[in-house]
């Protein structure tokens, strides 16, 4: 629906989807990241997610990120970011996927610092809630180098996620939601497909 809207089609959007694209583009600051054809500026920030799962590399169980490949301080738990097209239909969100909502996730925003400090894993199914790493010294070392446009906090309301969510979800090719119930017998390997 965003393209057929940039496109020239004003009908293409619903009014909260438009005043979605406002934020997006606007006081929400989502655009300085996220721009382009495919709303990515395909550079590495860190926004404060919180960590879950195994880690990589020597640091594991942590994940830190770019600093992976470069070996540089400024690089850690800075992740590329990533396009939004059919963002919807892409949960769980962020890197490592702590947010099961995108509700969740643009709320995130509002500001990072206290959203990775009060982080609560009870989003997450049962068997990934002991996976979460929340210890005060790894959230600290994690907001060492957030990302500068996120220092200040973003001053939205519980409506101005909603309508972020909104536009998210025009985002969406139709054509992509048909595709994604499409599950196959077996992938290319030939193993078979666990529902």
């Amino acid at each position: 629906p965003f393209d057929r809207y940039i496109g020239g089609d004003d009908t293409a959007l619903s009014d909260q989807q438009k005043q979605g694209a406002l934020l997006f583009y606007g006081r929400a600051r989502c655009a300085a990241c996220h721009r382009g054809a495919l709303l990515s500026d395909f550079q590495f920030h860190n926004i404060a997610t919180p960590q879950i799962g195994p880690g990589v590399g020597a640091n594991a169980p942590l994940d830190l990120g770019r600093f992976e490949e470069t070996g540089q301080n400024a690089d850690r738990f800075r992740f590329r970011t990533p396009p939004l097209r059919n963002v919807a239909l892409t949960g769980p969100w962020m890197h490592s996927g702590p947010y099961t909502s995108l509700e969740a996730v643009v709320g995130h925003y509002r500001n990072p610092a206290t959203s990775l400090q009060n982080y609560n894993a009870n989003q997450l199914r049962g068997d990934l809630q002991s996976l979460v790493f929340t210890q005060q010294q790894l959230n600290a070392d994690i907001l060492t180098n957030l990302d500068p446009v996120l220092r200040t906090p973003i001053p939205l309301n519980n409506q101005d996620v909603a309508d972020i969510v909104a536009f998210l979800n025009a985002l969406t090719d139709p054509t992509a939601v048909q595709r994604a119930t499409d599950v196959p017998a077996n992938v290319p390997g030939g193993l078979p497909v666990n529902d």
